[in-house]
C-alpha cells in the first residue's frame, strides 16, 4: 500500500463518522478522489498535514458526547451540586436557523439523564442561570443574534448565561460578548455572561502572529490568487499577512513547513473554486466564509454533523469540485448550514 493510501486510510479513519447516515463511513477513496484536484507534487505533504491537523479538530460523535459529560459532571460549572444546578437551570432553544442547537440539546438531554436521570426539559430556569449550547462560536453572530433577541424579550431581568460550545474563536467571543451587554444595557437588564468550551482557537486579527486558523504568511505566486488579492487591495482592504513562523496558540500545526503548505494550496485551489463556482455568495472567501474581506476565516474544525462553512471552501465547495466533507444548507434541510 503506498503512503498516499495510508494517509488516506487514517483520515478517513479520523472522520469515519461524518454524516455516515447520509453517505455511508468516510473512505480512503473518497478522501484520494478529492486529493487529487491538486497537484500531483503536494498530494502525499498534503495529507500528512491534513492527517495530523484533523486528529485535534474533527470531533466524532462520541468525542462530543464526551465533552458534554464533563460540562454536566463538572464540580467549577455545577458547584459541586450538578442535581440540583440542572434541576433549576434552564436550557435555552433559542436558534432561529439550522438544527445544530436542538441536536446539541438532544445529545444533552441523553447525557443529563444517563448521569443523574435529568432530561433536556428538566430544568427550570428559577436559578436565573440559563445554558446555551451550540456546535460553536466564529464569528460570534449567531449567538449575538440568538442571544440578544432572547434578552430583549423573555428573559428575566437578572440572568447569568452559561455558552457552552465545542469551538470557541476569540474574535468572535469578543464580538458575542460585546454585542449582548450592549444589548442587555439598552434593556436594563442584569446579565451576566460566561463561556464554557472543548477547545479554544486564537483568531484576533491583533494575534495574527499566534493564530490557530489558516492565515497566509505570504501569497503564492500564482495568477488567480494576485488578481483576488488585487481585487481586495482596490476595495481598500489590502492582504494582511501573519508575521513570523509560529504555529499559533493551539500548536495545531506539525511544523511551520506543514502549516505554509495548506495555506497556499488551500487558498490557490479556494481561488479556483470561486471562478469555477459563479454562484457562491462574495462573503464565501477562498479560505472560509467571513462578512470581512479578506482571504478567509481559515477554521479547520468540523464534526460529525457539519462541516461549517467557516471551513477553506476546499472542504466542502461542490459542483465541479469535489469536496471532502460534503453539507447541506439551511433551505435543503433542516441540517444547519453555517457557524457564524
Amino acid at each position: 500500500m503506498s503512503h498516499v493510501n495510508v494517509l488516506a486510510s487514517s483520515i478517513a479513519s479520523t472522520a469515519s463518522d461524518y454524516r455516515a447516515h447520509e453517505f455511508g463511513q468516510m473512505s480512503a477513496e473518497r478522501v484520494i478522489r478529492w486529493v487529487k484536484q491538486f497537484e500531483e507534487r503536494v498530494r502525499e505533504p498534503l495529507l500528512v498535514e491534513l492527517d495530523y491537523v484533523l486528529k485535534q479538530t474533527y470531533y466524532t460523535q462520541s468525542r462530543v458526547e464526551r465533552f458534554l459529560t464533563v460540562v454536566a459532571n463538572d464540580s467549577k460549572f455545577t458547584r459541586g451540586e450538578p442535581v440540583a444546578f440542572w434541576s433549576r437551570t434552564g436550557l435555552l432553544n433559542i436558534q432561529k436557523g439550522g438544527a445544530s442547537q436542538r441536536d446539541m440539546l438532544e445529545m444533552f438531554g441523553r447525557v443529563l439523564e444517563k448521569s443523574f436521570n435529568l432530561g433536556a426539559e428538566s430544568g427550570t430556569g428559577e436559578s436565573g442561570e440559563f445554558v446555551y449550547i451550540d456546535d460553536g462560536v466564529f464569528s460570534g453572530s449567531r449567538a449575538r443574534q440568538d442571544l440578544c433577541g432572547w434578552i430583549a424579550g423573555e428573559a428575566p431581568n437578572k440572568a447569568v448565561i452559561h455558552v457552552v460550545v465545542i469551538a470557541l474563536f476569540s474574535a468572535g467571543k469578543w464580538h458575542a460578548e460585546q454585542k449582548v451587554m450592549e444589548a442587555a444595557k439598552s434593556v436594563k437588564k442584569d446579565i451576566t455572561l460566561k463561556f464554557w468550551r472543548a477547545q479554544a482557537f486564537e483568531n484576533r486579527r491583533t494575534q495574527r502572529r499566534n493564530s490557530d486558523v489558516l492565515s497566509p504568511g505570504m501569497l503564492p505566486s500564482d495568477e488567480g490568487v494576485v488578481k483576488y488579492a488585487d481585487e481586495l487591495k482596490a476595495a481598500g482592504y489590502p492582504v494582511e499577512l501573519r508575521p513570523g513562523i509560529g504555529l499559533g496558540e493551539g500548536k495545531l500545526f506539525s511544523s511551520h513547513e506543514g502549516r505554509h503548505l495548506l495555506e497556499q494550496e488551500f487558498l490557490k485551489a479556494g481561488v479556483r473554486i470561486r471562478e469555477q463556482c459563479p454562484n457562491l455568495p462574495q462573503a464565501c472567501r477562498p479560505l472560509g466564509f467571513t462578512g470581512l474581506r479578506l482571504l478567509g476565516f481559515g477554521g479547520m474544525v468540523v464534526t460529525y454533523r457539519n462541516c461549517p462553512n467557516n471551513c477553506p471552501l476546499v472542504f466542502w465547495a461542490s459542483d465541479p469540485w469535489y469536496p471532502l466533507f460534503p453539507r447541506k444548507t439551511n433551505t435543503d434541510t433542516q441540517m444547519d448550514a453555517m457557524w457564524l
